[in-house]
């Protein structure tokens, strides 16, 4: 399975985007963090 690194340019932008939709929603902006993890923790099929 590849490995995912979060560089830190890719945090902090992560952390941007965190931002902005925690200016509507802290459990909107939670939500999608936790989404995305998931998706870095996806194994694909063979």
């Amino acid at each position: 399975m590849p490995r995912v690194t979060r560089r830190p340019l890719a945090a902090a932008d992560i952390l941007d985007i965190w931002d902005y939709i925690a200016e509507d929603s802290l459990a909107a902006a939670d939500r999608w963090v936790e989404q995305l993890d998931a998706k870095f923790r996806l194994r694909k099929s063979p």
